[in-house]
């Protein structure tokens, strides 16, 4: 999803999209991080290593299958939410608890397993597969350091 894009789906009366990453990675964290120029950025972990980023957010630590630890993070202002979580079965649970008990309509999950990625259809608005976008993203950065030559 590109930047414009995202800023016209979160389109706010006044001031920027609120965004609640709810993550025990890092890959959340740096989703966050990134997140933070077009949106302010909550971030909901149970990961110390998360938690104890100097990215400029102030997480909120608890379980992040509790709803009050989703209350505590204000799931409710949210206006959308990217769930990255190590365990797809908590990443489904978390996304289902964000749309239907705090009404946060634009949710974003990440996967782990490519073939659940069906399974996110009536939970997540946007499903995004890890496994296909690490490898292009590591054949991007590996392909230029290698020496080809053909042989005959």
């Amino acid at each position: 999803m590109s930047r414009q894009k995202l800023r016209d789906t979160l389109a706010r009366e006044r001031g920027p999209p609120s965004v609640l990453v709810v993550t025990d990675r890092f890959v959340g964290a740096e989703i966050a991080g990134e997140l933070t120029a077009i949106a302010t950025v909550g971030v909901v972990t149970d990961a110390e290593s998360v938690a104890n980023r100097e990215d400029g957010t102030t997480p909120t630590v608890g379980d992040v299958t509790a709803v009050e630890t989703l209350a505590a993070a204000d799931a409710t202002d949210a206006d959308g939410a990217v769930v990255a979580l190590t365990c797809d079965r908590r990443t489904m649970l978390v996304a289902q608890l964000l749309r239907a008990r705090f009404g946060v309509s634009q949710v974003t999950v990440l996967v782990d397993d490519p073939d659940l990625c069906n399974s996110f259809d009536d939970i997540a608005t946007a499903t995004v597969s890890e496994a296909p976008v690490l490898a292009a993203e590591t054949r991007r950065r590996f392909e230029p350091t290698l020496d080809l030559v053909v042989r005959d």
